[in-house]
């Protein structure tokens, strides 16, 4: 490489093996390949086999919005990724050895994608590792202006740092194993826990899970592996949470998702958060041992579980007005509660004065406090039980 000093190569390769172990330094890794030859636009980027969405990815120079619309539209019409597919692990391809230019021009994504960000249709890049859902790829755009003097360079660099970006992702996949192989820890605890992917397959379940899954009806897997809840609003509310974790829905509410046991007759707090976020979901790519990464963390918690029924006779609450209860801590609001029981909006808050009169509640919050731990906010409050009216 004429252009390259060994001092900055060097560089180069001791920013790989720190991004191995801090995952955080991978866009100074690639904010340096950028600077190391001028003019190159760089990518570490994860995609789908299958369908060719782009999962993740980091880059230095592209427009954000740009990278924005390649993980929503542009991806899955990407023309390189199908001669990438076939293209061996751990070695260096130019742009053109993919798809040739004069093809490359007549596609949407050169027009929409490429063009407007000056022209960079060719360069090289590297494929670090595949498997049969995915791959994960270093990328390197240059301008066609700039081909004549950069290409050479930039593949010849890629082959040398091939071996470097091997054992940096063997290292991060088990650095990211013992960080989250914590199956010994989540089998101490009582509460009954579920790793999910994206789509809601379980990766994991610990003891109290399995125990659950296999002695009551609460929930079960489908024939996929997927996580099922046998209540179909609740279980509808679970699709939702991990659609808005992922980042495809944002109208999902938080807090706890109530399930009835059936058996105890009883409501079960499940609670749904996230493990990864969008920012690092590339760390997670690059480390996950097998298959998919976990995207939550599903946790149904007994210890408190409050039998809903007791506590609606013992406040005098009618059906109704316990029916509205449930539905406030499900996270419906008054008017889709009323649409949904077919009644007027007028009902509903007559139901629910009624319910904030007898519980000894003025606020939403607090009645679904009162649901959820038994007691509400002020210990003095949640003991005021009202015989039902009639």
């Amino acid at each position: 490489m004429r252009s390259l000093s060994l001092e900055t190569y060097n560089g180069l390769v001791d920013a790989i093996y720190e991004a191995a172990h801090t995952p955080e330094k991978w866009p100074a890794f690639l904010s340096a390949i950028s600077g190391s030859l001028g003019g190159v636009w760089t990518s570490l980027h994860c995609s789908d086999t299958k369908t060719g969405l782009c999962i993740a990815m980091a880059g230095d120079l592209y427009d954000p919005s740009f990278v924005e619309s390649l993980h929503r539209e542009y991806g899955v019409i990407n023309p390189w990724l199908d001669a990438v597919q076939q293209m061996p692990v751990g070695k260096a391809q130019t742009s053109e050895s993919l798809i040739e230019p004069d093809l490359l021009r007549q596609t949407r994504f050169y027009n929409e994608w490429i063009r407007p960000q000056e022209d960079i249709g060719t360069g090289a890049g590297i494929t670090i590792a595949r498997d049969r859902q995915r791959l994960l790829r270093l990328s390197c755009n240059i301008r066609f202006r700039d081909q004549e003097k950069i290409q050479a360079d930039l593949a010849d660099l890629l082959d040398l740092l091939a071996p470097h970006l091997a054992r940096c992702f063997a290292v991060s996949r088990h650095l990211r194993g013992h960080r989250l192989g914590a199956g010994a820890t989540l089998d101490v605890l009582p509460a009954s826990i579920f790793l999910v992917d994206d789509k809601g397959h379980v990766l994991y379940a610990n003891k109290a899970g399995e125990s659950l899954r296999r002695e009551s009806r609460l929930l079960s897997y489908d024939g996929a592996g997927r996580l099922v809840v046998s209540d179909p609003e609740a279980d509808d509310a679970l699709q939702r949470r991990l659609h808005a974790i992922t980042g495809q829905d944002h109208t999902a509410s938080t807090g706890p998702i109530l399930l009835r046991d059936q058996d105890s007759n009883r409501m079960v707090p499940m609670t749904v958060a996230p493990l990864t976020s969008r920012t690092d979901a590339l760390a997670g790519m690059l480390g996950w041992p097998d298959g998919d990464p976990p995207v939550a963390i599903v946790c149904l918690d007994w210890s408190g579980v409050v039998d809903r029924e007791a506590l609606f006779r013992a406040h005098g609450l009618t059906p109704a007005e316990g029916d509205l209860a449930s539905a406030l801590q499900q996270g419906a609001t008054l008017k889709s509660h009323a649409v949904q029981r077919g009644v007027s909006y007028h009902t509903m808050r007559k139901h629910l004065s009624a319910a904030f009169r007898k519980t000894g509640t003025t606020q939403q919050s607090q009645l679904v406090a009162l649901l959820s731990n038994g007691r509400n906010h002020d210990p003095a409050i949640a003991t005021q039980g009202r015989p039902a009216e009639n």
